[in-house]
Formats: C-alpha cells, sequence, structure tokens
C-alpha cells in the first residue's frame, strides 16, 4: 500500500489478498471459484490497465505493476466528482467514512472541456489526464462505468492516482480482493 490509502492502510502495511475472490483459477489447475463480480466497498488488487510500458501515469511507467484501491463503481453505474463530491448515478454517494480529505478547497476546473461522448473515449482509453489535466481529481466525469470493469478511487481522495486520472480496471487486470493487514502486528484488522 502507497499513502493513497491512508488512514485505512499506511504505508508500509502488509496485506492478505484473495486471487480467487472474483472467480479466478491459478495456473495449471482447472479448479475455480465462483464467479463474483467486484462489489462497491471491495480492496481491488490490480495490475495497472495497460500492457504498454512506455505509457506514463501518475509520475512515471506502471506498466505491470500491483496496485490497490477501492471499488466505488461497478459495469452500468455513472460517476462523477462535482467539487471533490463523488456522486453515483447522479445522487451524492452515501457517507464514506473511509474517506481522507487533505485539501481545503477543491483544485480549479480545467479551461478544457470535451463532449460527453469524447469524455467517456477519451476516459477509457486512459488518455483523460492528458488531454484534461489534473483537474480530474475533483472535476470528473459524468462517466458511465463499462462492462467488464471498475472504477476505483484511493481512500486519500486528494492524494491518489485512480481511476480519474487513467481509467477503468479492465477484469483482466484484476489479481484479487484485499481482506487483512497481517503486518504490522499493532494494525493487525480485516480491511
Amino acid at each position: 500500500p502507497t499513502a493513497s490509502m491512508e488512514d485505512t492502510l499506511k504505508v508500509g502495511d502488509r496485506v492478505l489478498v484473495l486471487p480467487a475472490a472474483y472467480g479466478l483459477r491459478f495456473p495449471g489447475t482447472q479448479a475455480r471459484w465462483p464467479r463474483r463480480e467486484p462489489r462497491a466497498g471491495d480492496l481491488l488488487v490490480f495490475f495497472f490497465p495497460t500492457e504498454d510500458r512506455a505509457e506514463v501515469h501518475c509520475t512515471g511507467t506502471q506498466a505491470g505493476r500491483l496496485w490497490l484501491k477501492r471499488v466505488v463503481g461497478v459495469p452500468g453505474d455513472a460517476v462523477e466528482l462535482r467539487d471533490g463530491v463523488f456522486f453515483k448515478d447522479g445522487a451524492p454517494a452515501p457517507a464514506e467514512p473511509y474517506v481522507k480529505r487533505t485539501a481545503l478547497v477543491p483544485c480549479a476546473k480545467s479551461p478544457v472541456t470535451l463532449p460527453a461522448a469524447e469524455y467517456q473515449a477519451s476516459w477509457e482509453s486512459r488518455r483523460l489526464d492528458i488531454e484534461v489535466g489534473d483537474a480530474v481529481r475533483d472535476h470528473f466525469g459524468p462517466v458511465r462505468v463499462p462492462a467488464g470493469a471498475t472504477f476505483v478511487l484511493g481512500d486519500n481522495r486528494d492524494g491518489s492516482c485512480d481511476s480519474r486520472f487513467w481509467g477503468p480496471v479492465w477484469d483482466r487486470y484484476v489479481a484479487g480482493k484485499a481482506v487483512f493487514v497481517y503486518w504490522p502486528p499493532s494494525r493487525m484488522k480485516v480491511v
């Protein structure tokens, strides 16, 4: 975990991940766990959603790296942020007690505006942060989460590089579900 998941997870925490939580199978076996889609609230562990080793996001290349974020949107959900407030399907999302906000005011809106279809396409192809800029932190969407994908955010909303910047997490990149902090012993807990 990185600071993007504070205070739920701290830098240095070690977590137990269930790779079969979403019906994944282990290489070389025929055993298959029943398929379950990620649900809002799950702590999703995934490989950064690109194979392009030259693609730059979040201050560097991310292809092949494992990430951990919270699922806040599933297929069919319309998600957006208005002045830093998360909306789902046009209404403010229910209280999220795990969210940490550090900015005193929302960042300025981007001077770049895109038509809705172009915005969605730019987001799905991981170009939105390049085309619109960092304002997506507090002024994002709306986009509709496509089939076979999830929308994830860090709990430390002001210090997280997540789906707002680089698009959806497609099912093929999912590695599992984080369920338990096992190290350090003083922080052992179910997550």
